[in-house]
């Protein structure tokens, strides 16, 4: 026996926003029933109480309320945002009814990016080191010098930052002392945030300003701060969602 779908559509008006949705039910086999499929559409609008939580909870309504729950939903977040970007991720979803579930829309948080690190142990050589800017933007250097104590008293280190600016010109921070001497164990950190243009290169020149030898651990990272901040209250998403009514 053969048989041909036939697809009756409706629309609701969904709790929320500006939703479409259509109902399926085609006509199967006598005796036996097939499942039923049903879509829909639920704008919202992100609050300032979403982001604090980070994550939203975007009620979906079905045009036409399933007898039970015993159904199969899937779902996915069109971000209305004009930027392309993953700030909004499908998280789960909870609260299944006959009528509908709640979407949650995991807001993603802000992430550092790591752009360069080298870590050196027990040398007492100068180094130089290079790191590419990978976009225009702020960049937080962090160095970390440590003396083991096991040089001369002459022997002293110093450090230089050099990069482009966002507006194309060359700067130069330093040079300035480590304080780190030969002969005494010791440890020093630096922090230093530089705005820094985009395919052009960050570099630390390291140099012995003394006499005698200075042995020393030192460690180096380059992270970019964040450009993928979390979503902003005020923005929009809408919650495509499907069920599948389960066979019996």
């Amino acid at each position: 026996m053969t048989w041909a779908p036939v697809y009756p559509k409706t629309s609701a008006s969904l709790v929320g926003g500006k939703n479409s949705s259509d109902s399926i039910r085609p006509d199967g086999p006598a005796g036996q029933a097939p499942p039923r499929v049903q879509t829909a559409k639920a704008l919202y609008t992100i609050t300032a109480a979403d982001v604090a939580l980070g994550y939203a909870v975007v009620p979906v309504v079905w045009p036409v309320a399933w007898p039970d729950t015993n159904y199969t939903i899937a779902w996915g977040t069109h971000d209305l945002g004009p930027v392309a970007s993953l700030n909004n991720g499908v998280g789960d979803f909870h609260d299944v009814t006959p009528a509908g579930f709640n979407a949650v829309v995991a807001l993603l948080p802000a992430i550092p990016l790591i752009q360069g690190q080298q870590f050196d142990t027990n040398i007492d050589t100068p180094q130089t080191l290079t790191f590419a800017a990978a976009a225009d933007g702020l960049y937080q250097l962090n160095f970390f010098f440590q003396s083991l104590g096991t040089g001369d008293a002459g022997q002293n280190l110093t450090m230089e930052t050099d990069y482009t600016d966002v507006n194309g010109n060359p700067q130069v921070v330093g040079p300035y002392g480590t304080g780190l001497v030969g002969d005494t164990a010791s440890v020093t950190s630096y922090s230093i945030p530089i705005l820094a243009k985009g395919g052009t290169d960050i570099t630390i020149k390291l140099t012995l300003t003394g006499t005698g030898t200075l042995n020393y651990n030192s460690a180096f990272t380059i992270v970019r701060m964040p450009v993928n901040a979390t979503g902003d209250a005020g923005n929009n998403i809408e919650i495509n969602a499907i069920s599948v009514e389960d066979w019996k």
